[in-house]
């Protein structure tokens, strides 16, 4: 019986010089990175010159530039393109709070998951 397990263990095939699991989801994480960051440089390189009708940074901080805090906020949030990235940093605001282990501990299994699923 002894010689038959040492033969099936001798049959399996020994995976070398393959890339561990975590490397390659390194990789495709950094490579997702650098393609959209070559992505986001060549739309601001054809479209940030600020020359086209669409507001930029520049000429909203040349219009705001001695404006109060409510000012800039407001006038942020009547471009939808910021009113939208403003909801989104709530958003994650709000699900960092709800995550912190703290509060996550209080609140019952069902909410939290709940709240994760409504965000």
């Amino acid at each position: 019986m002894r010689e038959a397990v040492e033969a099936t263990s001798s049959q399996v095939p020994v995976r070398r010089r393959t890339v561990p699991p975590v490397v390659a989801a390194r990789w495709v994480l950094w490579t997702f990175v650098i393609a959209n960051l070559a992505i986001v440089e060549v739309l601001f390189l054809n479209a940030g010159t600020g020359q086209n009708g669409v507001l930029t940074v520049a000429k909203l901080f040349a219009r705001l530039d001695d404006a109060s805090m409510l000012k800039i906020f407001f006038a942020l949030a009547g471009v939808p393109a910021s009113l939208l990235g403003m909801v989104a940093a709530a958003l994650v605001v709000v699900v960092a709070s709800v995550s912190a282990r703290k509060v996550r501990r209080r609140l019952r299994q069902e909410t939290w998951h709940g709240l994760h699923l409504l965000m």
